[in-house]
């Protein structure tokens, strides 16, 4: 399954790959990234096909916001856990600043000014914060550190989590670690209920 999938190629893909390294270049040595519309991703678009009122949503990785804002203005979200380090994990990066990180966060915060009554920021590794979060959740969205370990962690820490009937989901299926980690775990758990629409991988529960 996994030389399958890693095989797949696609004109959108080598297209993404190129215009992502132009912007994190930008990101890197300027504080900002290209300007850019906020875009729907696909599992986003999956959850709302459902119409379920009142959402509980986890994101792991935010950044500076712009998928956070998509979830929020596109889903009937009633809480919003926003899980991301930002500089106080700045150790471990190596291609973002603790001043890059800092910049991140308050561009986030202001861009998700508006929803800030639904929003509950915890400034922790998502390893860290999962001893935080009560209950099920409608829709988990994994996009933080992108190493294998960092990935199947996540998995295997969150999935419990999902509510019958929700989803968790992921950015990125196109970068080799994510991609191995994600399908070791539907693997082991034995899954059956899982989609690639690139760029996300997707578990139903």
């Amino acid at each position: 399954m996994y030389q399958k999938i890693k095989e797949e190629k696609s004109v959108y893909r080598s297209v993404r790959r190129f215009l992502m390294r132009i912007n994190y270049f930008v990101g890197r040595n300027t504080g900002y990234k290209l300007t850019r519309t906020t875009y729907s991703r696909p599992s986003t678009l999956i959850v709302a096909k459902s119409k379920k009122q009142q959402l509980r949503v986890i994101e792991i990785g935010c950044a500076a916001g712009h998928n956070s804002l998509d979830i929020l203005t596109t889903l009937n979200v009633a809480e919003f856990k926003a899980i991301d380090p930002y500089d106080t994990a700045a150790d471990s990066y190596d291609d973002y600043s603790e001043s890059r990180l800092a910049l991140m966060e308050r561009q986030a915060r202001q861009r998700l000014r508006k929803h800030a009554t639904k929003i509950d920021w915890i400034k922790k590794l998502s390893s860290d914060a999962r001893a935080d979060l009560q209950g099920k959740y409608d829709f988990i969205y994994i996009d933080g550190d992108h190493s294998y370990e960092a990935v199947k962690k996540d998995l295997y820490d969150y999935f419990d989590l999902v509510e019958e009937g929700g989803i968790i989901a992921g950015h990125d299926i196109d970068q080799q670690d994510v991609l191995l980690a994600f399908v070791e775990f539907i693997q082991e758990k034995k899954l059956k209920n899982f989609r690639i629409v690139d760029p996300d991988w997707i578990i139903f529960n």
